[in-house]
């Protein structure tokens, strides 16, 4: 396989109909034109007529053999440039673009709509229409950018505000699949940060420490978890430091998202009021913030039906009974819990952690371990 035709072994499973119109271009580009015009006598019989009338014109004008031979040797690197620049060598350029069309084609066979499954997320609807707007903003700023039309925004970055376990992570993953297939990014990615991996606990460390994430996500999305946390004057342990550490993070972000604009979409997510102070307390960055998504708790019946969708995942049955049980249970939760506290689908993702445990314990109890049978 040539290294152009490598490109395609990226993507597993890859469909055929959908890739083979990349796969006669590549190839057609890296068949040498000799190979694929005029015959091969012909290149052979242009190039022994150069490298006669070189040597006899060097001769000629010279009346010097080594002048002559001096003469052919230049003509020979001159032709071997030629051929290799223009001729034997594909377009690295457009290969990369041919490369980057194949993988949005791919992912398009194996996840025909990212907007469509997160529509069908349970309690997502807001978001999903907060999406699609977004979505749609976008799709028409880039058809005014060819029609020479001015836009109103040339940035794509995001806050996402939401209590712990409503989705802003699955959003995001969502988000830069959307992203790709618009051409925003150049690569499907998703990296995760927050201050533990952004600030550094030594003086002058920050800067460099917040630099090495960013530039791991250049070409795709960075998502800073609880990135409220950044503006706070603690460590990690909630001890006062006496110093903003997170404020040479934030300074660092705002450089590098200038910097690498165009190449590099940054997610903020974390609590609403929280984000809103952080933004409020850094106008530099909130100019930088085009769109914000917010996220709503689920409601009691959102979060049985969650459950039941990870009870079918992992091959578990729910019971009606047990149906009716687990939403008393869930009220229970709730109500123990202050409402920014509560996981929402994390806490029922834990939930059902325990109730498979408890069920593993008591069929252990029931059944010794050795008549177990697996296959």
């Amino acid at each position: 396989m040539t290294p152009a035709l490598d490109f395609l072994g990226v993507l597993p499973n890859r469909d055929s109909n959908a890739i083979s119109g990349f796969e006669r271009a590549l190839r057609s580009l890296e068949t040498p034109v000799f190979t694929r015009s005029p015959p091969t006598w012909l290149g052979r019989t242009v190039k022994c007529v150069a490298y006669a009338g070189a040597f006899i014109i060097g001769v000629g004008l010279s009346k010097s053999l080594v002048i002559g031979l001096c003469a052919l040797a230049i003509t020979d690197l001159a032709i071997t440039a030629i051929t290799n620049r223009f001729i034997t060598q594909p377009p690295i350029k457009t290969l990369r673009s041919i490369q980057q069309q194949y993988q949005r084609a791919a992912q398009a066979t194996e996840n025909p709509d990212p907007l469509r499954r997160l529509e069908e997320m349970v309690g997502m609807d807001e978001v999903a229409e907060q999406v699609k707007g977004i979505r749609s903003k976008i799709i028409v700023d880039n058809k005014r950018r060819q029609l020479g039309l001015v836009t109103t925004s040339s940035s794509s970055h995001m806050v996402f505000t939401g209590n712990p376990g409503t989705g802003k992570t699955e959003t995001a993953r969502i988000m830069a699949e959307i992203l790709f297939e618009l051409g925003i990014i150049r690569k499907n990615k998703v990296v995760y940060a927050d201050r533990t991996t952004l600030v550094s606990p030594w003086i002058g460390a920050t800067g460099l420490k917040t630099e090495q994430v960013i530039k791991s996500a250049i070409g795709g999305v960075l998502f800073i978890d609880e990135a409220y946390a950044l503006i706070r004057e603690t460590d990690d342990k909630g001890a006062a430091t006496g110093r903003d550490t997170g404020k040479e993070a934030i300074e660092k972000l705002l450089l590098m998202m200038e910097k690498h604009k165009g190449e590099l979409v940054v997610v903020f997510a974390g609590y609403p009021d929280e984000m809103k102070t952080m933004l409020t307390a850094n106008p530099g960055l909130q100019s930088r913030i085009q769109h914000t998504v917010k996220f709503k708790d689920y409601t009691n019946d959102e979060l049985a039906s969650i459950f039941r969708g990870f009870c079918n995942k992992s091959d578990y049955t729910l019971s009606e009974e047990a149906f009716s049980a687990l939403k008393e249970k869930i009220s229970q939760m709730k109500e123990l819990c202050e409402k920014r506290t509560f996981g929402n689908a994390r806490a029922i993702r834990n939930l059902l952690d325990k109730v498979i445990t408890t069920q593993s314990k008591r069929l252990t109890e029931l059944t010794p371990c050795a008549t177990f049978r697996f296959a």
